[in-house]
């Protein structure tokens, strides 16, 4: 049993040594990537400085150039700017007259529609007043005619 356990505490041993060696390989290799990061960030650095040199020399004649180039920029956008606000203008204006001219044609519309509805209740109830009165007429006429027959019926029975 103690031999058995000796032979774990030694592969523990073992295993964090080969653990400690992985560690301080990959140590080394991530200070060697760092120090060549670190070299090409130089060099990059430096490139960017000439670069800047050369370029502050030129920029000194190009400034004049890009200032009156800027200039006329800004006045060219700002008569774009205006043709655009005044094609807007005129498209706003041309959408608000269209909207007003479906509002009338709208109310126009409704406004026919409530005459020819009260036209067509006006006429419905004509019909119903005529034939009301037709019926009452037709009433009136039968009521005589059995007044009339009811009186005939008197005399003959008088006589």
């Amino acid at each position: 049993r103690l031999a058995r356990l000796a032979t774990k505490i030694q592969r523990m041993r073992q295993a964090e040594e080969w653990q400690e060696v992985r560690r301080s390989r990959l140590k080394a290799k991530l200070d060697k990537r760092e120090s060549s990061a670190a070299k090409r960030h130089e060099a990059r650095l430096a490139e960017i400085a000439s670069k800047a040199g050369e370029m502050s020399r030129t920029s000194k004649e190009k400034a004049s150039m890009t200032r009156a180039m800027e200039e006329e920029a800004r006045k060219e956008a700002l008569r774009q700017k205006l043709k655009e606000a005044e094609a807007r203008r005129v498209a706003e204006e041309e959408a608000r007259r269209l909207k007003e001219e479906e509002a009338r044609q709208r109310i126009e519309a409704a406004a026919m529609k409530r005459q020819a509805l009260e036209e067509a209740r006006k006429a419905k109830i004509a019909a119903k007043k005529a034939k009301k009165d037709e019926a009452a007429a037709k009433a009136a006429e039968e009521r005589r005619a059995m007044l009339q027959l009811a009186a005939e019926v008197r005399e003959i029975k008088e006589r």
